[in-house]
């Protein structure tokens, strides 16, 4: 998990097609899971490499629910659900509720963040 973010860049563009989807989802959650604060950045452009019409809801829905880097940090976790929502991927309303949620404390955040500076 000590690759940098060019590597696995690279091998994502190279292997990506090749391999399934899930295995490809699992793995760039975990590596970002292994340095959160250093990688959380590159999540949503990871997220980018997945063929997500080849991902199986249930399995999504799945990893949401155990992947501990969504509990870890919720920007990773509002990444890959503007990414669903983006690519027409709908979940339950539980989901809808979280991204909806999310995009509101991120509104927050941003508008906090101009009034300050």
């Amino acid at each position: 998990m000590q690759y940098s973010i060019n590597q696995i860049t690279a091998f994502l563009t190279e292997k990506s097609w090749a391999l399934r989807q899930e295995l490809l989802l699992k793995f760039v959650a975990r590596w970002v899971g292994f340095a959160i604060h250093s990688r959380e950045g590159d999540y949503i452009t990871l997220l980018n490499y997945i063929n997500w019409g080849n991902v199986n809801t249930v399995y999504i829905s799945e990893h949401l629910d155990k992947e501990g880097l969504y509990v870890n940090s919720h920007e990773a976790l509002f990444s890959i659900l503007h990414v669903l929502d983006r690519n027409g991927i709908y979940l339950s309303p539980k989901y809808q509720d979280i991204y909806q949620s999310l995009q509101v404390i991120r509104l927050q955040f941003v508008t906090l963040y101009i009034y300050i500076y």
